[in-house]
């Protein structure tokens, strides 16, 4: 049976989902000054996961579809101490793309090296997310 009516809803709905993952951002979040950043991606066996940072290396790569704000919140941002800047606005895919050149090419990053830690990701992901 064909409803007219649940089609057109589902169609909006539909457009809806379309449009929200047609603008994504991907972003990275830097120490805002240096000081010890909460680390997941620390070797296991550190008995106090935290790492070092100075103001302007990278502490998270991300994409989201939502509001920056949603995703990590002002709070959010201030209880960690780092800034969120906007990489690129791009669809769904493309960020997801993006995001994973830049985790799985973060320890060559100027803005990254953190040797004595031995991290071959920024130290708030916890992995690449393949």
């Amino acid at each position: 049976l064909f409803f007219p009516r649940a089609l057109e809803v589902y169609k909006a709905a539909q457009k809806e989902v379309d449009e929200k993952f047609e603008n994504c951002i991907q972003y990275i979040l830097y120490a805002l000054e240096d000081g010890m950043c909460e680390c997941l991606s620390c070797p296991p066996g550190i008995p106090f996961p935290f790492v070092t940072l100075k103001e302007g290396e990278i502490w998270y790569i991300g994409h989201t579809c939502q509001d920056d704000n949603d995703r990590h919140s002002r709070a959010f941002r201030q209880k960690h101490n780092v800034w969120l800047y906007v990489n690129y606005v791009e669809p769904k895919e493309k960020c997801h793309k993006i995001e994973l050149k830049l985790i799985r090419g973060c320890k060559y990053l100027p803005e990254s090296r953190k040797p004595e830690a031995g991290l071959i990701f920024p130290p708030y992901n916890q992995t690449d997310k393949n």
